[in-house]
């Protein structure tokens, strides 16, 4: 059974993408309800449009990127058979060195064909959870069941009434029935409850509240009417019900024809491109998994589905027209002087940094000879100092100063004339001498 949950999502990386989408339907349904159109399905239907189209970019470059590699498809093979059967650290080495050299050749990034998918994947993902909770992202929407929700929660015993009613056909996430701990609801887990409600269930709801007959009938006839899309609930699960299983079959169908105008033009490789063909195998099938999965989710979801394999179909066309009347060699060379601008631009940024290094280094070493000689002159004067102060009591011992200064410059001529010019040595004489 599908549960649905009024809490935003606050994961860290869905989180502020659902939201940002929650704030984006919320917009558009108030664009739409300022000129008199309160319908959440074709909300949904602008939303997944303008999606798309923002999208349009990033696919377009992942398809240009296909087709560039569709080129320099056959040459990537005799790389691949080159290595075959090779499996030692070297040759993955080599090989991954020519791919490379060969992408770099034509100026192609393996990864840009990827983009989109990393892009397109969180939304997608986000936007199930704002469907899946509509009355949390749209605030118009709420107040519809919050006029309901705090009126319940008001009347005494409502939650044993509610327990007691739905528990067994209705499951919330934010709660369990079953939990020994729940004795009340708050207004958010109420709204969860009331979310999941088909036309049938607001009518017991209204029999057990009598009280509340007239306010939960004509908030549930605005709900009714506003989550309608051709006579269908979208917040109900499409399950085999007519017309709602037309929801999963118009999914499915749209999705594999989606996928086959995108694959066509990778169809015409498939003797040459290993790993495309693989690609294209493991799709083939991916229809199946979306008819399955839309007979679970609400009919909502399945619409989001329909649209955006629709209008997928019409981009891809327009892009493979598009592509037929653009000269590929043109683009190849265009790619080659970007690349071989930004391999210039990282040479010079190397080169930078090299002489910033070894002008760093020379700055260091100079600051250590700096240091050392200022060290040894200091000491130089130290002893310089402590000889004055002891000279004259020398002199009184030996009675011979004149013979004892003319012997002390002799000496020290000599060392002078054995250190090397330059030398700390050098320094450290003269300095004695002075």
């Amino acid at each position: 059974m599908f549960t649905i949950f009024l809490t935003q999502n606050n994961s860290f990386i869905l989180g502020p993408i659902s939201k940002l989408l929650g704030y984006i339907l919320e917009a558009i349904y108030k664009m739409m309800a300022g000129w008199g159109i309160e319908n959440v399905a074709i909300c949904i239907i602008i939303f997944t449009i303008l999606i798309n189209a923002l999208l349009i970019p990033l696919n377009y470059k992942s398809q240009k990127s296909t087709r560039l590699t569709q080129i320099i498809s056959p040459e990537l093979n005799k790389i691949t058979e080159k290595y075959k059967g090779k499996r030692d650290d070297a040759s993955l080495r080599a090989q991954q060195a020519e791919q490379q050299a060969l992408y770099d050749k034509y100026g192609i990034s393996p990864a840009s064909g990827c983009l989109p998918l990393l892009v397109t994947m969180p939304i997608l993902f986000a936007m199930y959870r704002v469907l899946y909770s509509i009355p949390a992202y749209i605030s118009p929407v709420k107040e519809l069941y919050s006029a309901i929700a705090e009126r319940i929660i008001a009347t005494p015993g409502y939650f044993q009434i509610l327990k007691d009613t739905f528990s067994s056909s209705v499951s919330v996430t934010s709660f369990r029935w079953s939990s020994t701990d729940l004795t009340a609801l708050t207004e958010n887990q109420t709204i969860d409850l009331l979310a999941k409600f088909s036309a049938d269930q607001w009518a017991t709801l209204a029999t057990q509240f009598p009280a509340l007959s007239g306010i939960i009938a004509e908030n549930a006839a605005k709900i009714l009417k506003i989550n309608s899309f051709l006579t269908m609930d979208i917040t109900q699960s499409a399950g085999f019900h007519f017309p709602q299983i037309l929801i999963p079959i118009f999914a499915g169908f749209t999705q594999w024809l989606s996928q086959k105008t995108m694959t066509s033009r990778q169809l015409e490789q498939k003797s040459d491109n290993e790993a495309i063909n693989t690609m294209n195998n493991s799709m083939k099938y991916m229809w199946v998994l979306s008819v399955f999965i839309c007979f679970s989710l609400p009919v909502g979801v399945g619409l989001y589905w329909i649209v955006g394999a629709v209008f997928r179909i019409a981009q891809q066309l327009i892009i493979n027209a598009h592509m037929d009347k653009i000269d590929m060699n043109e683009i190849i060379e265009k790619n080659r002087e970007k690349a071989e601008a930004k391999r210039a631009k990282r040479q010079k940024r190397d080169e930078n940094l090299e002489k910033y290094s070894q002008a760093n280094t020379r700055n260091i070493n100079n600051e250590a000879t700096n240091s050392n000689n200022k060290t040894i002159s200091n000491y130089a004067k130290g002893s310089n100092a402590g000889n004055s102060s002891k000279k004259p009591k020398e002199d009184n011992k030996t009675g011979s100063s004149e013979a004892n200064t003319e012997k002390k410059e002799k000496s020290q001529d000599a060392k002078k004339a054995a250190a090397a010019s330059g030398s700390i040595s050098a320094i450290a004489h003269m300095l004695d001498r002075e």
